[in-house]
């Protein structure tokens, strides 16, 4: 609400921003596949950890890609271990 004396807005009926959320605001749901894709994962490859097979995953959005990703920087001794590409 803009007030007639100042012409200001009140901080208190302004609408938030919805991209300017903070991390604690913004939804924390899993999508059910993802998780699934990333267990399926797991199962493959049980040395590796789960977090750094996620990014995998994200980065290369197939199950398939990820683990060939995943295994060719296993060889090389390249893993990234840079979870969150979102």
């Amino acid at each position: 609400m803009i007030s007639p004396k100042t012409g200001e807005q009140n901080s208190l009926n302004r609408r938030p921003s919805l991209f300017d959320l903070s991390s604690s605001e913004r939804p924390s749901a899993v999508d059910p596949e993802f998780s699934r894709q990333v267990d399926k994962l797991a199962d493959l490859l049980p040395h590796a950890n789960r977090e750094i097979l996620a990014g995998y995953l994200r980065r290369a959005g197939q199950d398939i890609l990820a683990i060939g990703q995943y295994l060719e920087d296993e060889k090389n001794g390249t893993i990234r271990r840079d979870y969150d590409a979102r």
